[in-house]
This record gives C-alpha cells, sequence and structure tokens, in this order.
C-alpha cells in the first residue's frame, strides 16, 4: 500500500472517530441560561441554576432559579424573588418534574425556604433555620428551626416535610429541665 494513502486512511479515520466522540459527549443546551448563572445542585436528569441579575430600577437584586431538564435540553423558570436574596437552591430528590428548594436569608439572622416548580405558586416552608438534608427516600425535606424557653434563650427544632411541603414529623430538642422554662 502506498504510505501517502495509509497516512490518509488514519487520518479521516482519526477525525471521524474524533469528531464522533466529541458529539456524543457534549453537555446540555444552557442556550436560555444567562451567561452568569450558577450552577448550584444536580443529578442525573436535572441541574438547578440561580441568576442574580443586577440592580432593577427600584434598586432590588432579582434571583432566577432555573431548571434544566438533561433529557431533552430544556431550561425552565422555577423560581423568581426580589425579598428573600435567594442564595442557594437544591433539587429535591424523587421529584419529577423537579422541584427545588430555594432559600434565602434577607435579615442576616433566618433562612427563608420555598419549594418551586415551574407554573406553580412557590410554597414557603414555617422552618427558619434553613436546609438540614433529605431523607435516602422518598424525597422528604429535614429542616432546622428553632423556639425559645419561657425564662430565656432557645433551642433547636427538627422538623421533616414531604415534597408538597407538607409536615410528617416534628422534633425539639429542648434539653433544659421544665422548671426551668416556666
Amino acid at each position: 500500500m502506498n504510505k501517502k494513502l495509509f497516512i490518509a486512511i488514519v487520518i479521516s479515520l482519526f477525525t471521524v472517530g474524533c469528531s464522533h466522540n466529541q458529539s456524543s459527549f457534549s453537555e446540555p443546551q444552557t442556550k436560555n441560561l444567562p451567561d452568569s448563572a450558577k450552577l448550584t445542585d444536580e443529578d442525573d436528569w436535572f441541574s438547578v441554576y440561580i441568576h442574580i441579575d443586577g440592580k432593577t430600577a427600584s434598586d432590588i437584586n432579582r434571583a432566577y432559579v432555573w431548571v434544566l431538564d438533561k433529557r431533552n435540553s430544556t431550561a425552565s423558570l422555577a423560581f423568581v424573588d426580589s425579598l428573600y436574596n435567594i442564595s442557594n437552591a437544591s433539587i429535591i430528590p424523587y421529584t419529577d418534574p423537579c422541584r427545588v428548594l430555594a432559600e434565602g436569608c434577607p435579615d442576616m439572622r433566618n433562612i427563608y425556604s420555598f419549594i418551586a416548580e415551574e407554573g406553580k405558586e412557590p410554597k414557603m416552608l414555617p422552618s427558619i433555620g434553613g436546609l438540614l438534608g433529605f431523607g435516602r427516600d422518598e424525597g422528604v425535606i429535614i429542616m432546622q428551626s428553632y423556639q425559645y424557653y419561657h425564662a430565656g434563650g432557645r433551642y433547636s427544632k427538627i422538623e421533616a416535610y414531604d415534597a408538597d411541603g407538607n409536615k410528617i414529623a416534628s422534633m425539639k430538642t429542648n434539653l433544659k429541665p421544665d422548671t426551668l422554662l416556666r
């Protein structure tokens, strides 16, 4: 076989092989997302992004929470906020369509949490201590909050919610004797 013909065949096979590999491993399309959107969570099917819009005419930042469905490369808006200073968004496991737990801290003290899903009104959870984590099964959301002793001081309260935001369990961690509570 001619040496030039052999080199041409090797180069063409290499080029076809490389271009095939590049297209089969391409990232999902994010053309609907703003360039400054930041990835905050992802699993095998979804990615969640937060985009903070610069100051609006009323001098308020606006947070947008986007969900990218990796299966069909579509991005949808799940939550828009300008009051709670949304800074984190997590995928609630075992939810399809994807539900997101968005969290913000507008007062430098309490963490407000919302269950958001595209096309639905966000649901605010009554816990004000933030996300502790998710249960291993069925999308259980484990949140922290706090309450105050009657005599002063505060203690933690752990609450569990289902993916719809319904409270399913609660545990108080008050460790002081009852005599100090009155």
